[in-house]
Order: C-alpha cells, then sequence, then structure tokens
C-alpha cells in the first residue's frame, strides 16, 4: 500500500509528469495519434569540450565519478557507496554528503580544484526530461523525504530539480554547466561514441528500466 500516491504517481501518471501528457495505448492503426509537444533542450551543444568535467553516475548502490581532461582522456575515477550500512541513517543530509565526498575524492585524484571545473555531468538511474529527474530508490528511500506515509514534498522537489541540486549540494560556482541525463542515455552515447556507430538502441533491464537512442545524426533522445 501507498497512501501517499508517491511511488504509484510514477506508475499511473509517469509520463504525464514528465512529458506532460499522459502514456496511451492506440487500439488501431486508424485511431488517430495522440497529440506531440516539443521538448526543450536539456543542454547545448558545444563543439569546443571543456578542459576539466566531473562524471557523477548516481545510483541506489554506488556514486561513481569520473574525470575528463577535454572530453576525452580520463585523469581520475572514485566510487562510493551511496548508503550507509545502516539503512536507517540513509537522509538526505548523508546523501549530499557522500556525494561531495565522492566528488571531491575523483577531484583529488585528478589532481583538479572545484571551482577549475568547466562542466559537470550527472547520470540518474530514472527518466529525466528537461532538468527535471523522476522519483527512483536513490530518492524515495530516504528516511526523510518518504518515511511510512509521511512524505517531504519541499525535499522532494528539491531533488527532483536534479540539476539545482547537485549544483546546491557540490556547491559549484554558476558559471559551471550542469547537464543531467537519464543513464541509459549515458550509456548509449558512450557506445556510439567509442563504436563510432549511429541508429544505436540501448534497452536495459535492472533494478530499473533504462533505454537510450542514437539517431543517424549522432542525436540522444
Amino acid at each position: 500500500m501507498d497512501p501517499t500516491t508517491l511511488r504509484a504517481m510514477w506508475l499511473e501518471h509517469y509520463c504525464e509528469g514528465l512529458y506532460g501528457q499522459p502514456f496511451t495505448i492506440r487500439h488501431s492503426a486508424e485511431e488517430p495519434p495522440a497529440p506531440t509537444y516539443p521538448v526543450q533542450a536539456d543542454t547545448v551543444p558545444d563543439s569546443t569540450p571543456a578542459p576539466f568535467t566531473l562524471g557523477l553516475d548516481v545510483g541506489a548502490t554506488n556514486i561513481k565519478c569520473v574525470m575528463l581532461r577535454n572530453g576525452a582522456e580520463k585523469i581520475g575515477e572514485f566510487t562510493a557507496k551511496t548508503r550507509p550500512d545502516d539503512d536507517s541513517q540513509y537522509t538526505s543530509a548523508f546523501f549530499a554528503e557522500r556525494v561531495r565526498e565522492a566528488a571531491g575524492a575523483c577531484c583529488a585524484a585528478a589532481k583538479v580544484r572545484l571551482p577549475d571545473l568547466g562542466a559537470v555531468g550527472i547520470s540518474w538511474a530514472a527518466a529525466v526530461m528537461n532538468g527535471k529527474a523522476a522519483t527512483s530508490k536513490t530518492s524515495l528511500d530516504l528516511k526523510d523525504l518518504l518515511n511510512g506515509v509521511s512524505p517531504n514534498l519541499e525535499l522532494l522537489a528539491q531533488i527532483r530539480n536534479l540539476g539545482s541540486y547537485m549544483r546546491s549540494v557540490l556547491k559549484l560556482d554558476d558559471r559551471i554547466p550542469v547537464a543531467v541525463f537519464n543513464d541509459g542515455e549515458v550509456e548509449v552515447a558512450h557506445e556510439a561514441n567509442i563504436t563510432d556507430r549511429r541508429g544505436v538502441l540501448l534497452c536495459k533491464l535492472g533494478a530499473t528500466v533504462a533505454g537510450g537512442f542514437i539517431d543517424h545524426n549522432g542525436i540522444s533522445s
């Protein structure tokens, strides 16, 4: 049972919450399709990679960090557990501190200071659209967000606005762009890049279902 409907809303109204329209099934080919609406681009492409880019793959089990020089050369990495050994202590304060620790350790390994970053990328284990992240076990299991039947809607709104939330957690200057992606998008983009292929579709079944597509122009969707 979920009296708050916080979990259910991402099952029953998942598409409407992210895309502005509910998921519908057409009963026949003759039935007109549902109207579509333009989606605001999450990022503006830049042909010149940042001198230093920090990437964080934030999952329910691990936070994996990598530092790239000029968008290609890996110069540092670090992995930390997302949760404490005692799961009852898994709160937003613990989570934020763990993200800071992992990012700081990665920067130290690369000998790069956080203020010297040119860009930050966040990979999230749930759908992301227009900078808004769907709820996942990473967020819903936080004891001060959803404890029994008492949701903290203010905290939920903060974390769902993932780019601003991570900027605040990492105490980044406003000049440093923070881009957020579904982890499936990141994985399919990596695959397309290292194999120099286009028209790549990813379907990944795990604790969550991830998907991503790189079209023939090399654009993720």
